[in-house]
């Protein structure tokens, strides 16, 4: 039997039968730990992702021992996660086989019997609601989806053709279903140029069941619902109608959280990711992306604003090596080590300089000296350092500050050889990617 979640934030179950795979694209033995992490919606999308590299013949992790295919398991109680053969014919010295097969499983969740009265309801809101919006052609139930490809077919419970463009197929989950079975419709309606759309009947707490993850997650957080309720406002509306579940990012304690939040929308204000066979209102990926650019960017901010000169230089090095890793999620690479003497430190301290209206890095009294050091020293970054005063609003602050009339008398020298694009003041862009990231508000002059 599988054990528990391992307690160390891990969602890998421990002692795992298959504790290391090997990365067929990087030839690396990893630990399953190291693999399954304890981001729960990452490992969920990873879930699809490795099945549907299985189905592709492209598979990405596979047994050191006997060389298999693997994909992940998840434990449901325990959201806990592990690694299972493709194929468990006895001949590799790892048994992953549980007591049933799926097959046996499904016999017994269906024992056979006939499609239930629940379905049936589900599939006629399905159909009716399509009917009230008269832009929905072709409405049909379990209609055969014949493929180009010959043998292969799909029978959706509701199928229909949107706007006479895209063909949308509406499939019901009740219970459970295997991840196997959702990446197989995924990857059929994505060759055949449809549309894959999952319908629950209800939402029994606040936040989706465990039998709905593998389809909520790789849907960008969005689920739909179909229910009298939705069916009376598409008749109302004369348009189609789902109720719509989804998580909000938030941030709390410096991490991202979620927040759940519950509507019922047009399907025609929906986006439709035909490429990744996905239909959602909100698109959770994308806010979390700036949520996590905004943590990453305070969390640079915070180091670069802090007495650095007090920390030991293992650990300036090691808080480096920390923001290093967090921006290359980004796409931007910073330098190998910390240098305090070094151009992107001179930029960085200007540049926070003219955001707080006062020396960074410095051991300057008062803004108008930093002004003066960058256009003394610094010319290849006074341009930048310019745009950053009047962004920040330190126009009339350096006025106040230049009580010797020194600092005007310089504008008026260089402003004409910058507006000539003289060499002397020429903008140096090295640093442009991460200026970018670092002051979104100066992105658009870079």
């Amino acid at each position: 039997m599988v054990k528990n979640i391992d307690v160390e934030n891990n969602l890998t179950v421990i002692d795992p039968k298959i504790a290391e795979v090997i990365d067929k694209i990087s030839g690396a033995i990893l630990p399953v730990k190291k693999v399954i992490g304890s981001d729960y919606d990452r490992v969920i999308k990873l879930r699809s992702e490795l099945l549907t590299l299985i189905k592709r013949n492209e598979p990405r992790y596979i047994c050191p021992l006997c060389h298999t295919p693997v994909y992940l398991v998840c434990r449901h109680f325990t959201r806990s996660f592990f690694f299972r053969h493709k194929i468990d014919d006895g001949s590799c010295p790892i048994d992953t086989r549980g007591k049933l097969s799926e097959a046996e499983i499904n016999a017994r969740k269906y024992n056979g019997a006939k499609e239930s009265e629940s379905h049936k309801e589900m599939k006629k809101i399905i159909a009716d609601s399509l009917k009230a919006d008269g832009r929905f052609k072709d409405i049909a139930i379990e209609q055969v989806w014949k493929s180009q490809e010959p043998g292969e077919w799909k029978k959706p419970d509701v199928s229909a053709r949107f706007d006479d463009k895209i063909r949308i197929v509406f499939e019901i989950q009740l219970s459970t279903t295997f991840l196997r079975v959702i990446v197989e419709r995924k990857e059929f309606y994505l060759k055949e140029g449809g549309l894959l759309c999952w319908i629950f009947k209800e939402i029994k707490e606040e936040y989706p069941r465990l039998m709905q993850d593998d389809i909520f997650y790789n849907n960008n957080c969005n689920l739909f619902l179909a229910n009298p309720e939705s069916l009376h406002v598409s008749n109302e509306q004369k348009r189609l109608f789902l109720k719509c579940g989804w998580f909000e990012p938030i941030i709390e304690n410096q991490k991202i959280g979620n927040t759940w939040k519950e509507e019922i929308v047009p399907f025609d204000q929906l986006t439709f990711d035909r490429e990744h066979q996905r239909i959602f209102f909100f698109d959770y990926d994308r806010e979390k992306q700036k949520l996590t650019q905004q943590l990453d960017r305070e969390r640079f901010e915070q180091f670069w604003l802090s007495n650095n000169l007090n920390l030991y230089s293992d650990e300036i090095s090691q808080k480096w090596q920390e923001l290093s890793d967090s921006l290359s999620k980004h796409n931007i690479l910073l330098p190998t080590q910390y240098d305090i003497h070094n151009g992107l430190t001179y930029l960085l301290n200007a540049l926070y300089s003219a955001k707080y209206g006062k020396p960074i890095g410095y051991k300057f009294r008062a803004l108008i000296q930093v002004a003066h050091q960058m256009e003394n020293n610094h010319k290849e970054y006074l341009r930048i350092f310019g745009w950053a005063l009047k962004i920040y609003g330190r126009s009339e602050q350096i006025k106040q500050e230049d009580s010797s009339g020194k600092w005007a008398k310089k504008v008026d020298k260089f402003k004409p050889l910058m507006q000539s694009e003289d060499e002397t003041y020429q903008h140096n862009d090295s640093f442009d990617q991460l200026i970018s990231f670092l002051f979104p508000e100066l992105a658009e002059r870079l």
